[in-house]
């Protein structure tokens, strides 16, 4: 499994796929802590088709995924996917402000057990205190489908207002810290419970092995927690500790 994930990465970054307009790839091992215990994982972040100029920034067909360590078949190794059909940002106003956006967003959980369609979300980033903090508000409408083991599945629309506050060291440095911490609040349209809520928060630490005009390579260590009171458990949280390596063009 770990001589396929590399060979899958070091093709995604051949100097062939960049010429076509290759955004980048990540590699990781990571370690989750949940209720039912510890998992060790591998992820691998790819950004296939980016287009990227001084206001706009699309990629085309994000995937995200992770892999349970030991599972010799893939699929059943699986323990998150996620693909989008696009993810984009513009700046505005001399990039003080940003718009974000994305559509058409696929994620697959097998140890929350549960399947969201996000047809699409946007919302606006502004300066807090130059830029060192951000903060970003939105809108996105999420259809979830809980799949519990064992019992029929059950579907749950909501609309929700994504919130985000972000802090992160400038990028004219090889050291690099950031640290972001989001919570979406939402309305229940279609299921039980009238509310629903998510919150995570991250943290990062990396050093940019290389800082160029047509590629930055990068390694990090990260830690993160997550909550979901909307999966087939009354409350589902999830510590990861997590090293990482990328190649961004």
């Amino acid at each position: 499994m770990l001589g396929r994930m590399i060979s899958t990465f070091l093709f995604f970054v051949a100097p062939s796929v960049f010429a076509g307009g290759f955004g980048g790839a990540e590699l990781g091992a990571a370690v989750e802590l949940d209720a039912n215990g510890a998992a060790y994982l591998l992820e691998l972040d790819i950004e296939p088709y980016r287009e990227n100029n001084d206001a706009n920034r699309i990629v085309w067909g994000p995937i995200q995924l992770s892999f349970l360590l030991g599972e010799s078949d893939p699929v059943t190794g699986i323990d998150r996917v996620e693909l989008a059909v696009l993810r984009g940002s513009r700046n505005f106003e001399n990039s003080l402000v940003r718009a974000a956006y994305s559509a058409g967003v696929v994620t697959y959980d097998t140890e929350a057990r549960f399947l969201d369609l996000n047809a699409g979300e946007g919302g606006v980033s502004f300066p807090i205190w130059g830029d060192l903090l951000r903060s970003e508000v939105g809108i996105d409408l999420r259809t979830r489908i809980l799949i519990p083991e064992g019992e029929s599945t059950s579907m749950h629309l909501s609309l929700g207002v994504p919130i985000k506050a972000i802090a992160e060291t400038a990028g004219d440095r090889p050291q690099f810290a950031r640290a972001e911490f989001g919570i979406r609040p939402g309305m229940r349209i279609i299921g039980d419970s009238p509310m629903v809520l998510n919150l995570y928060a991250q943290g990062t630490l990396g050093y940019a092995i290389v800082q160029a005009d047509d590629i930055d390579l990068k390694t990090s260590l990260s830690y993160s927690f997550h909550h979901d009171n909307a999966t087939v458990f009354s409350s589902f949280w999830a510590h990861r500790f997590s090293a990482t390596f990328s190649a961004a063009f």
